[in-house]
């Protein structure tokens, strides 16, 4: 999610950007994740938690190994349901991260706007 999903959305870095227009601070990408959780509608609250949990899966193993698990995300292979994703299928994840995406380009940009006033 961080490249597949979300990582546009909420960090990388839409949510990171839009985190840095609305506060003039800087975060990380699990930052811009929880930012993403407390300050968007709830509506968005599980493409967030979804790339939280692709990036805090990420950084608990190695890299080979997590190219192998990502491609069985998504099957009922898994007895961890950390480790799992939040998604029935890949394309329902894409559709809410593009959707997402929208989301807070349209936001950076009011916010843009209202600051050059």
């Amino acid at each position: 999610m961080w490249g597949s999903c979300c990582w546009n959305p909420p960090s990388s870095d839409g949510g990171g950007r839009q985190f840095t227009l609305a506060t003039g601070d800087i975060t990380s990408k699990d930052g811009a994740g929880r930012y993403a959780l407390e300050t968007f509608p709830e509506r968005w609250h599980r493409v967030a938690d979804e790339a939280l949990r692709i990036r805090r899966a990420d950084r608990a193993r190695p890299v080979l190994s997590g190219v192998a698990a990502d491609l069985t995300e998504f099957l009922p292979l898994r007895a961890e349901r950390d480790r799992r994703s939040l998604y029935r299928t890949p394309q329902a994840r894409r559709r809410d991260v593009l959707a997402f995406a929208d989301l807070v380009i349209t936001d950076a940009h009011r916010i843009h706007r209202a600051a050059r006033k």
